[in-house]
């Protein structure tokens, strides 16, 4: 710098704090100081001219000025906190949307790809009084840079509660929680985030997806079998994977005569012979169940006959056994011979001797 410059400069400082002082404002000294603060980097000064005189600048002027002092603090410089403060200014006084925002001030003001000072600055405005869906938007973006970027779970997981606060019905963030909590186990909180989802989604595929993972979840890892069949009576249209968990349900209930009737309604959309064998194997199931020997028999028997396998030949000793029918039985020894598995004719013939 040389001495004329130095001079200037120093002139400019003590201009500066004269006019602050009393309140004069001069838009062609403004200018003037803004370019020789830029070009001998006196980045303190730069701030407080800028701080204290932009409420003086005609408002077609006040984009350009903030969109250029993001810039000068942010990457020429590096001084993010000012830099972010400068951002909270002008979402304020222009009452930016979050895209002009982001892709006009965050996105140039910025190293590109420099996630961890976009977290730092983030981190700054989510700190301050913002509107609250731009403080949804910020901490959303803020979110997935500790996630997908930055692989930081502590901070991760701390946002995404601020997020709750910010907004309890944040779709996202209950996601997150539904999946942290079915890592850790903890089966209960799946459940309450899957209530959560059911009702704050607004479309009726995500609510159904959502309910019939709530009632598999009830089933499978809460033995609440109950709740798995009102859930998806009340959520989720008749499926084939819908009416499978409904009858597992049903059975584990006890409800056979209405695991029955879903079996009866599974059993008009079958094509295959093999799917014929399974609804008949579990009617064969039901019957047993409900003490019903003869008619499990006839169900395992037919079962048999569709697509014979060891499990309906089996079914049906069982039930003749339970029946105390030695025909029967006899009758099951001949199907059992049929199989070259010796454990299938071992075990019949096992089930027989009990009689």
């Amino acid at each position: 710098m040389n001495l004329d410059a130095a001079q200037e400069l120093s002139d400019l400082k003590t201009y500066l704090k004269g006019v602050e002082e009393e309140s004069h404002f001069d838009k062609d000294d403004f200018n003037k100081a803004l370019r020789l603060f830029e070009e001998f980097e006196c980045w303190e000064s730069y701030y407080r001219l800028v701080t204290s005189f932009v409420g003086q600048i005609d408002d077609s002027h006040h984009s350009e000025l903030f969109e250029r002092a993001c810039r000068k603090l942010g990457s020429h410089a590096y001084d993010l906190d000012k830099c972010a403060g400068m951002m909270v200014r002008a979402i304020k006084m222009l009452s930016l949307s979050y895209e002009d925002f982001f892709f006009n001030y965050l996105a140039k003001s910025l190293e590109i790809d420099n996630y961890r000072d976009e977290a730092r600055v983030l981190e700054f405005l989510t700190r301050r009084e913002l509107e609250s869906s731009f403080l949804e938007n910020c901490l959303e973006r803020l979110a997935m840079l500790y996630d997908k970027k930055l692989h930081l779970d502590r901070q991760h997981y701390e946002t995404r509660l601020r997020l709750l606060d910010v907004n309890p019905k944040n779709y996202k963030t209950h996601i997150y929680f539904k999946n942290r909590h079915q890592r850790n186990g903890d089966w209960d909180a799946v459940a309450d985030s899957l209530k959560n989802l059911i009702s704050i989604s607004n479309h009726e595929s995500e609510i159904e997806r959502h309910a019939m993972e709530l009632a598999f979840v009830s089933h499978c890892h809460l033995s609440a079998s109950d709740v798995t069949v009102s859930v998806l009576d009340k959520y989720v249209g008749v499926t084939l994977d819908s009416n499978k968990l409904k009858y597992a349900a049903l059975v584990e209930l006890g409800l056979y005569t209405a695991a029955l009737k879903i079996l009866n309604e599974m059993g008009e959309s079958v094509e295959t012979q093999p799917e014929t064998a399974t609804i008949l194997f579990h009617k064969g199931k039901l019957m047993f169940l409900g003490k019903q020997y003869e008619e499990a028999f006839d169900n395992y028997k037919k079962s048999y006959l569709e697509h014979n396998t060891s499990a309906a030949v089996l079914g049906m000793t069982r039930s003749a056994i339970a029946a105390g029918d030695k025909r029967l039985v006899k009758v099951i020894l001949d199907f059992a011979m049929e199989f070259h598995d010796t454990n299938v004719r071992e075990k019949a013939d096992f089930l027989f001797n009990q009689l």
